[in-house]
């Protein structure tokens, strides 16, 4: 079968990379959480090898006597799925929709760690973000500013894999300027 050689950075972009196909995929949410989860926990433990904040888990927005609480909180959902030591007959009611967050404080995470050549998968996932939660990324954010379109409320409304495959002929295509055009 072989080996394969990977620095911790590539790992992570690489569960980030699957993570966010399943994700345009609309495939099991739990997958991509724990895939998710894997990936952060890298980035975090870099970032804080290179003494950089690390916004997830130990946010300096968070008081210092509760920030145990809320990494324990935010790690939760992660912990339940990986392990079955404590309660064996546990169960997890997960909202899915804290993987889009996730997935953006890796991306962000990434940056931090001097990240500046992304995929064209991370590409896609900023830019959806931006579709599906326009008033989250500010206006000024190079992603919201990278898709030209007349159309922003229809492809706004189309479901993820149909998005994703029109992005992937759009990357392929795109301008020089370094905008890309959907159409429908």
């Amino acid at each position: 079968m072989g080996r394969v050689s990977v620095t911790k950075i590539e790992a992570a972009r690489r569960q980030l990379g699957t993570a966010i196909d399943l994700w345009f995929d609309e495939r099991d949410p739990i997958s991509i959480h724990t895939l998710i989860a894997a990936a952060y926990q890298v980035i975090c433990d870099l970032l804080r090898h290179r003494g950089l904040p690390d916004f997830l888990y130990a946010n300096p927005w968070i008081r210092p006597e509760r920030r145990a609480d809320y990494a324990r909180a935010v790690r939760a959902p992660a912990n339940f799925i990986k392990h079955a030591d404590r309660d064996p007959k546990g169960e997890l009611e997960l909202n899915v929709e804290i993987n889009d967050f996730h997935l953006l404080q890796c991306l962000m995470g990434l940056q931090q760690l001097g990240v500046t050549e992304i995929t064209d998968t991370e590409r896609a996932f900023w830019v959806r973000f931006s579709f599906e939660y326009p008033e989250v990324l500010d206006e000024g954010h190079p992603f919201t500013q990278m898709i030209h379109t007349d159309n922003f409320r229809e492809i706004a409304a189309w479901s993820r894999p149909r998005f994703y495959e029109a992005f992937k002929v759009g990357a392929a295509n795109h301008s020089a300027a370094g905008k890309m055009t959907l159409s429908t």
